[in-house]
């Protein structure tokens, strides 16, 4: 679900049969058609387009989620939950929800690891750790991973480096993960 940058350099390495790939965006579908890519009109917002997926591909047994939580409303999980009530029943072996390490809010450049409880410090990391909560309780075996900032060519630390608008983070003598 979604087709970010990193689902579409998945998409770029494994077969075109083994995958559709989302976007909200009619004209990107069109585009990833046009690679030879099964694509799909989704909105986790309708759950019409959802059970459309499940329609056109009802051999969906694996998910990866990409998509961030919606920002309408009060519950930024409604995406997920509106996913999962339309995937109960469809034979959905795992989900892969690609989250962030923001659900674990350390910003002090202290070590976090799997056994740091979650403490989100902003709406976007709160907003990753209530789609993960979605997904525990739905019953659908799934597995988050909490990913750093993920950046393309034309963005992320080394491109602020090369630009010059690079900016330490406190005194500079703290950890990132790159």
């Amino acid at each position: 679900l979604g087709g970010g940058y990193t689902l579409q350099r998945v998409a770029e390495l494994i077969p075109r049969e083994c995958f559709v790939i989302t976007s909200r965006s009619a004209e990107t579908c069109d585009s990833w058609r046009a690679r030879g890519w099964n694509a799909h009109q989704v909105s986790l917002e309708n759950r019409e387009s959802i059970a459309s997926l499940f329609a056109a591909y009802p051999h969906i047994r694996q998910i990866v989620d990409s998509v961030p939580p919606l920002r309408a409303g009060s519950d930024p999980a409604t995406g997920v939950r509106n996913l999962v009530s339309v995937a109960m029943g469809k034979g959905i072996e795992r989900i892969l929800y690609l989250s962030t390490t923001g659900v674990f809010g350390g910003r002090d450049g202290s070590v976090v690891t799997e056994e740091t409880p979650p403490a989100p410090w902003n709406p976007q990391g709160q907003a990753r750790w209530s789609s993960e909560q979605a997904y525990r309780e739905s019953g659908i075996p799934y597995t988050a991973l909490r990913l750093p900032a993920i950046y393309g060519f034309d963005r992320g630390l080394l491109w602020s480096i090369r630009n010059g608008t690079y900016r330490l983070v406190g005194d500079g003598n703290s950890w990132s993960n790159r």
